[in-house]
């Protein structure tokens, strides 16, 4: 009748012969007297043979909501990697600390 019955979940597995792919890493669970449990689950994504960028939303048992970002690019004589963090919600109510940091090495 086109609906449903069961669904099965599907995997994917990437070729050992590949060496950047697209897709979830390896969650990371955490904890600590300050925030109590935490849960890191990147995402990491190629922009090309020479950038990529990985998103890492990271949700804690205190109520704190934070999404970490990494932006990296290779140059030929050099690179430049951007790092950020910003507190969509700090379990308290409050939100919008964050930071945001560049560093560039160049061979002249």
């Amino acid at each position: 009748m086109g609906a449903p019955i069961f669904y099965l979940p599907n995997l994917r597995l990437v070729d050992p012969t590949v060496t950047r792919a697209t897709g979830f890493l390896t969650p990371t669970f955490l904890s600590s007297d300050i925030y109590g449990f935490g849960l890191k689950t990147p995402f990491f994504a190629t922009l090309g043979e020479h950038a990529d960028v990985t998103l890492t939303p990271f949700v804690t048992s205190g109520g704190a909501v934070l999404l970490e970002g990494e932006y990296r690019r290779r140059y030929a004589h050099g690179s430049i990697d951007f790092n950020s963090a910003f507190a969509i919600s700090e379990g308290d109510g409050t939100s919008g600390d964050g930071y945001f940091g560049i560093d560039a090495k160049f061979a002249l």
